[in-house]
């Protein structure tokens, strides 16, 4: 499987069961139950947008495929929901994280699933500040939302991604 910032190209089905290869860093793969990838497409969107996210030069290196591995394992093996952690580690560090202070994580994760289900800025900012949005005397839902996730140095297009 090769994986770059803007495409993925799967060997084909023959060659992925056949013995262990090398890679072109020397290593020896071999494919096992844990090679298999039990989530939707949806997921494997989202952890290939991750990497290439991540990814310097438009290329996603082998540390970067091993830094998404262990995220995945390590939330696949909690279960999936446990916190605000979980959808955050999709866009921080765990030292990252771990300087945000609980207050804020538990926050800025509600705002994260709120973009999630809408599909622009300006409808999750709708959403968020629909309550105070009448008391004030100009309305920017959208830039609200913008300047709350600048904060964090998280933008609409990262925070949105599927």
């Amino acid at each position: 499987l090769v994986i770059e910032a803007d495409t993925i190209i799967a060997p084909p089905v023959r060659q992925l069961s056949q013995k262990p290869q090398s890679t072109p860093g020397g290593r020896r793969r071999r494919d096992t139950d844990r090679a298999i990838w039990r989530a939707n497409f949806r997921d494997l969107s989202a952890s290939v947008t991750r990497m290439a996210t991540l990814a310097p030069a438009r290329r996603i290196t082998e540390e970067i495929v091993v830094e998404e591995i262990a995220r995945l394992e390590k939330s696949w093996s909690r279960g999936g929901a446990e916190g605000p952690e979980t959808l955050l580690r999709e866009f921080f560090s765990e030292e990252a994280l771990a300087e945000i202070d609980l207050f804020d994580r538990v926050q800025l994760a509600a705002v994260a699933q709120v973009c999630r289900a809408h599909s622009s800025l300006s409808a999750a900012g709708r959403a968020l500040f629909s309550a105070s949005r009448a008391q004030r005397s100009s309305v920017n839902d959208a830039d609200r939302l913008r300047k709350y996730l600048a904060r964090f140095e998280l933008d609409w297009k990262a925070i949105s991604a599927k």
